[in-house]
């Protein structure tokens, strides 16, 4: 009986421990690596955000589909390409009219254009 107690309390804490480490959540404030951004700010840090791996989050409307996985997304600064993979797609309907956050890694190919592989996409008006 005892030994039954305890296995069921191990089972519980491995369960709790688990469940733990898949919903912890990153800080996303001043100083952390993934501060709201602007396009002309990731544009002009384009390489050092690349090579540093850093995290970016931008604020604006995907505003078209060029191919299944790329578009244009924009803010009040510029435009830029991101890459939103069918499994990152949001589970919500959007438009260019509906402003969404985009969080991803900064790609800067040696040739090409600067990009976004874009992560998640959140509403706008959800966050923070």
């Amino acid at each position: 009986m005892k030994t039954m107690k305890k296995l069921k309390h191990a089972v519980i804490l491995v369960a709790l421990l688990f469940v733990c480490n898949i919903t912890n959540a990153q800080f996303v404030g001043t100083g952390s690596q993934s501060d709201s951004s602007t396009i002309d700010t990731i544009k002009k840090n384009a390489f050092r955000l690349s090579w540093t791996d850093q995290k970016v989050s931008v604020k604006g409307f995907i505003v078209e589909q060029y191919s299944e996985d790329y578009f244009w997304f924009q803010d009040n600064t510029g435009r830029i390409k991101i890459e939103i993979s069918p499994e990152r797609m949001p589970a919500f309907k959007f438009d260019k009219n509906t402003e969404v956050i985009v969080f991803g890694e900064v790609c800067f190919p040696i040739f090409g254009r600067t990009s976004i592989d874009v992560k998640s996409v959140n509403l706008a008006d959800k966050q923070r």
